[in-house]
């Protein structure tokens, strides 16, 4: 699995959250919501630590 948590996507978080004035709100916290729901359907925890860029299970 690929994983996506580099710039591309953090770069465009910081923008758009400038511009819409979020407080309290971190790319970190997106990061953490997405891995909860995607270990609530039942992904393996392999494939979670694989798309979060995690070489040990145990990181996750």
């Amino acid at each position: 699995m690929e994983v996506f948590w580099d710039r591309s996507i953090r770069y465009p978080f910081k923008i758009i959250h400038n511009e819409i004035g979020l407080k309290n709100c971190r790319f970190y916290d997106l990061r953490v919501t997405y891995t909860t729901k995607i270990m609530q359907s039942c992904v393996g925890i392999r494939d979670v630590a694989d798309l979060l860029g995690h070489s040990k299970v145990k990181t996750t």
